[in-house]
């Protein structure tokens, strides 16, 4: 999962974050996939507060608490906000454990230098 530009604001990208649970941790970790092929793994704990803030707008989003299985998804339909159009500037949950997070150039460059486990 690469981000992709976003369709309708310029010098923003979707970037896709992926929740783990990781032998049936109550805690999950996640995966924030980057360019190049860099992925940066986050406790929640960790997790950087501008993905934190992101992350719980989706979360308290009433279209939230509809959403497919990890397994139907298809990765070009990830990237399309079919739920809430209001949230197209913030982003959405895709499916069970894939949320896709809009994020300018800047927070993406911050993220790639900031701390983090690489995958």
């Amino acid at each position: 999962m690469s981000p992709m530009p976003h369709p309708r604001l310029p010098q923003y990208y979707l970037v896709a974050l992926e929740q783990c649970f990781a032998n049936q941790r109550i805690v999950p970790s996640y995966r924030l996939y980057l360019f190049d092929n860099l992925v940066r793994i986050y406790t929640s704990d960790t997790l950087p507060p501008i993905i934190k803030t992101h992350l719980s707008i989706i979360r308290v989003s009433p279209q939230s608490d509809t959403y497919i299985s990890d397994d139907k998804l298809h990765e070009v339909d990830m990237y399309i906000n079919f739920k809430d159009t209001e949230l197209s500037h913030i982003g959405w949950r895709a499916s069970e454990n894939i949320f896709v997070i809009v994020l300018d150039e800047k927070e993406i460059h911050n993220l790639i230098r900031s701390s983090g486990h690489n995958d």
